[in-house]
């Protein structure tokens, strides 16, 4: 497994992260949230967490790119495919 697609897979997995940390009913299973005061408003400690991540899931994507280009080691379809996005 080249590294692009080491990048992709950890992107995925990221993404199941995220969706689990915002989705998941924590108060059902008696489990409380830390919660911040940000300008006067109070925030749940797991948003600012899902946002770093979703940070974190964004470069990923970016270098994942760069490298699948860089390497050219994208398969034909792929090719085709960025070629016609690129375009419209």
């Amino acid at each position: 497994m080249n590294t692009p697609t080491k990048l992709t897979v950890s992107r995925l997995i990221l993404s199941l992260v995220i969706i689990f940390i915002l989705l998941f009913p924590w108060r059902m299973i008696n489990v409380t949230i830390p919660q911040v005061l940000v300008s006067g408003v109070t925030v749940d400690i797991r948003y600012p967490i899902a946002g770093v991540l979703f940070i974190i899931a964004s470069l990923t994507d970016f270098l994942d790119g760069y490298l699948a280009r860089k390497i050219i080691k994208l398969p034909i379809l792929v090719k085709c495919w960025m070629r016609l996005l690129i375009k419209y």
